[in-house]
């Protein structure tokens, strides 16, 4: 705790269906909660299993529907998602004031980016790995 509150930190999510960050979420929210963090999942969708987040951990969906709606029949999903909830985001930043925001694509890290200025550091962790077997050979 400081001063002002609970230390906080929002991860961001376009949804939060079955995988592998999803499960990351989940564990590392977890030892967050029970070292005295606030910790916000923000989502685009508001879909998947958000029942299964452990106690403390607060659910916003920052995604706006009409947005969503319109950005959807020009964009791919995932830049859609990013599209659609930059109002949200936005206000959740300069409203929630987090210490970090950790997001799980390159494209969803740059909505916070352009919510200056705030102090917020921002995270991005990618959740693919590249196949190897895609990259042209090597030649020596």
């Amino acid at each position: 705790m400081t001063d002002e509150g609970p230390r906080r930190v929002a991860f961001y999510l376009p949804s939060f269906e079955r995988g592998g960050v999803e499960r990351f979420v989940i564990n590392v929210t977890r030892p967050m909660v029970a070292d005295g963090f606030a910790v916000d999942l923000l989502t685009v969708r508001c879909s998947g299993t958000v029942d299964q987040l452990p106690d403390g951990v607060r659910h916003l969906d920052v995604g706006s529907p009409l947005l969503l709606e319109i950005a959807d029949r020009v964009f791919p999903s995932h830049v859609a998602a990013g599209i659609a909830s930059l109002p949200g985001y936005v206000e959740y930043l300069r409203s929630n004031r987090p210490m970090m925001v950790l997001s799980s694509r390159s494209i969803h890290s740059l909505s916070p980016a352009l919510a200056w200025p705030t102090q917020t550091r921002l995270w991005s962790f990618e959740r693919a790995i590249p196949r190897l077997s895609r990259l042209p050979p090597l030649r020596i």
